[in-house]
């Protein structure tokens, strides 16, 4: 009976850190995408005005 229960409490632990890792991954990915976003709305007012457009978010 209690290999049965560690064996239930380790799966839930393993998939308690793999979801808690895919969370933050999925958030990265996230913020970036909003970065892009906001990258290509700088970079059009750059074109606008004359400056230079930037690459921020792979920095």
């Amino acid at each position: 009976m209690k290999k049965i229960l560690s064996a239930v409490v380790a799966v839930v632990i393993i998939v308690g850190v793999v979801g808690i890792y895919y969370k933050i991954e999925l958030s990265d990915e996230a913020e970036y995408k909003k970065c892009l976003e906001a990258q290509g709305i700088s970079n059009t007012i750059a074109k606008v005005v004359g400056d230079e457009p930037t690459n921020a978010c792979n920095e």
